[in-house]
């Protein structure tokens, strides 16, 4: 589970770039220079960003609607070799198919289609399709920020003219939400040939993510015995630091102790056994540390500068022994207040 390395980046830059909508906390997090994050992403007015405005989510869903601006048409056209996305807008809390109380359910129908046809395709849903079909891939991602995505692919037994229809269903208390659209499967199409592009980044990428394992299954994490953790299971987070240009450090990378057993107590405690709930818990486990030990590091290194006691301190080892006890309380505190977030906007 998350053993791609640079998974749940897209998240943490995201969080990472809000902060710097608050100057109390980028004084502590850039400091001597070392630290640049990126930009909140949204549009430029007078030189400044203006922020995304945050969806009102609700423990139970009363909106599941296709998303306008994200390709999310009664009717979407997918070249056979391509993948194609589709957005459903919703108003559910991100832990809603993977709680273990009051949790949802989420169902995805691939259902037999129009008969393939030469002519023009009137972009209207199929509305009495008659039995499931096999011809596409749809995976699924979220909630997240209230939108779940549809990742849809034409496979080995799709031929082009193909029309089918997909019917997504989400539980809500008294009925299911649904939302029915068409795809349609097109020619291939080709790669288009990328130009080389010389585009200079104005800040630095976020600190290398590495996930460690007690006996990792592949070449995506590191193994407790390499030399540079040797690790056991009370272990939480290593971070990785250089010299930096003008003195202090800068960090280079965090591991994530994804075998620990602070993680393992917590989800036999909690009773989270389903393959979905461990993975959406593993996954906040490794977003809280890395952020809280980036976030340690930083504010502990300008302490130390202004701090003769703290001068000797190897800040490496200190963050380290820090997040064991520590770890605890984030998993502690990241789930009661996901329960209770709910439990206020329900």
């Amino acid at each position: 589970m998350l053993k791609n390395p640079q998974e749940g980046l897209d998240f943490l830059q995201t969080l990472l770039s809000k902060l710097s909508h608050d100057p109390d906390l980028m004084r502590i997090l850039k400091p001597d220079g070392a630290l640049n994050f990126l930009r909140k992403p949204g549009k430029r007015i007078n030189g400044r960003v203006k922020p995304k405005r945050e969806k009102e989510l609700n423990r139970f869903p009363a909106v599941f609607k296709l998303n306008p601006k994200s390709n999310g048409t009664p009717y979407k056209t997918i070249p056979l070799n391509k993948r194609g996305k589709v957005e459903i807008e919703t108003d559910v809390t991100d832990d809603y198919l993977f709680r273990s109380v009051e949790k949802g359910r989420f169902k995805i129908e691939v259902l037999q289609k129009i008969p393939k046809t030469a002519g023009p395709v009137t972009p209207v849903p199929n509305s009495s399709p008659n039995e499931t079909t096999d011809i596409l891939d749809v995976n699924w991602e979220g909630p997240t920020d209230g939108t779940i995505k549809l990742l849809i692919k034409p496979n080995a037994k799709a031929k082009v003219g193909d029309r089918v229809t997909i019917k997504a269903s989400l539980s809500a208390p008294g009925k299911d939400l649904e939302c029915v659209f068409d795809v349609r499967v097109d020619q291939a199409i080709s790669e288009p040939k990328r130009k080389k592009t010389n585009k200079s980044k104005t800040y630095p990428d976020l600190p290398k993510a590495q996930r460690a394992f007690e006996n990792p299954t592949d070449d995506a994490g590191l193994k407790w015995t390499d030399p540079l953790l040797n690790w056991g299971g009370q272990d939480i987070a290593k971070v990785i630091s250089e010299p930096a240009d003008g003195g202090g450090l800068v960090v280079d990378g965090i591991v994530v102790n994804m075998d620990s057993f602070a993680l393992k107590r917590f989800l036999s405690k909690n009773e989270i056994s389903t393959e979905r709930e461990i993975i959406f818990q593993s996954k906040r486990y490794f977003n809280s540390v890395y952020i809280h030990s980036l976030y340690l590091f930083s504010m502990l290194q300008q302490m130390k500068k202004n701090d003769e006691q703290l001068k000797p301190i190897d800040l490496e080892e200190f963050v380290s022994t820090m997040m064991k006890p520590y770890a605890n309380l984030l998993l502690f505190y990241d789930y009661e207040l996901t329960k209770k977030r709910g439990l206020q906007t329900g």
